[in-house]
């Protein structure tokens, strides 16, 4: 696979351009222009740290967005909330459900 196949596509129109993954299925970002540009974007990287950014000339000025790629949560951290989740939702159905001929009687009482 080629590093061109894996580069997002840019779809822009008057004043809106929007973002998709190398396949177009999915949508990662999106950005409403302050005003209707002049040309074709330009892709180039701005900033130097190796993603493809766009570069936009308006009737008033010359317009750069800056494209920052992040990678999705640890699955760690989706396991541990997971489990807290899960342990709260057990915590209220064993209080919800709680026999009430049981009396409850906490350390202190006589």
């Amino acid at each position: 696979i080629s590093a061109a196949a894996q580069r997002p596509i840019l779809l822009s129109g008057d004043d809106t351009m929007a973002l998709f993954t190398a396949g177009g299925r999915r949508l990662l970002d999106k950005a409403k222009l302050p005003q209707a540009f002049v040309g074709k974007p330009l892709l180039q990287d701005l900033n130097g740290d190796g993603t493809t950014d766009v570069l936009i000339t308006t009737v008033e000025g010359v317009w750069g967005y800056c494209i920052e790629i992040t990678k999705g949560g640890s699955a760690y951290l989706r396991i541990i909330n997971g489990l807290l989740a899960s342990f709260v939702v057990v915590s209220f159905l064993f209080e919800y459900f709680e026999d009430p001929s049981i009396v409850s009687r906490r350390s202190t009482d006589a």
